[in-house]
């Protein structure tokens, strides 16, 4: 019966744990949501001089949010580093997340150079899944930078998550998100090597789901 009992005590105390660090972050998170601000309007400064200079707007959508108190808590427990604020701060790099997505995937190499151009932002860390793409298909570039955000009393850079990818890339990022959907999907890799062109493979796609929805 003691044994029983155990797990039950461990779960309050877990409970209780994560409603301390919920409450304790929840006006860190503001500083997220700023970050957020100021990363959507530079792509969008940059979005509208590429469309002077190109006469086309290369970023389709912007997309953004904010990670949950719960999953950044879960994610310290999986990493198996102190549940602090301090530690959430130091570990935790997409708490604020951005996905841009663009038209062609020379617009992907053409935003990250942009970016590197920007001498206050600061690039931390670069993972190329376009290049290479994970095993299920997955492709996109995945930015961590730091931008500053200006304060009352101080400047402080906080870090975004920015998954840089194309239409076509998001749409098949969508369906491997759900499992039961992917494994129609099974023909992907083929159309890969058959499309060298990123709109020829976008199409097929669709042309694929199409045929199995009716």
């Amino acid at each position: 019966m003691a044994s029983e009992k155990a797990p039950g005590k461990q779960l309050a105390k877990s409970t209780e744990q994560y409603q301390l660090f919920e409450q304790a972050s929840r006006p860190l998170f503001k500083k997220y949501e700023a970050a957020i601000r100021e990363m959507r309007t530079r792509f969008e400064i940059l979005d509208a001089d590429l469309e002077y200079r190109l006469s086309r707007n290369p970023i389709h959508h912007i997309e953004s949010r904010i990670k949950a108190p719960k999953s950044v808590y879960d994610k310290l427990y999986r990493y198996g580093v102190p549940v602090t604020l301090k530690s959430m701060e130091e570990n935790i790099l997409d708490i604020a997340g951005m996905r841009v997505i663009v038209s062609y995937i020379d617009d992907v190499s053409a935003l990250l150079k942009v970016l590197s151009l920007q001498d206050d932002l600061q690039i931390v860390k670069v993972k190329d899944y376009i290049t290479h793409p994970k095993p299920n298909g997955y492709r996109s570039l995945h930015i961590i930078v730091k931008v500053p955000v200006y304060f009352l009393d101080r400047k402080q850079y906080v870090p975004v998550e920015i998954q840089l990818r194309t239409i076509a890339m998001d749409f098949w990022a969508s369906l491997v998100e759900r499992p039961a959907t992917f494994r129609i999907f099974v023909y992907r890799n083929n159309v890969q090597h058959l499309c060298g062109c990123e709109a020829v493979r976008r199409v097929v796609c669709f042309v694929v789901i199409g045929n199995f929805l009716t």
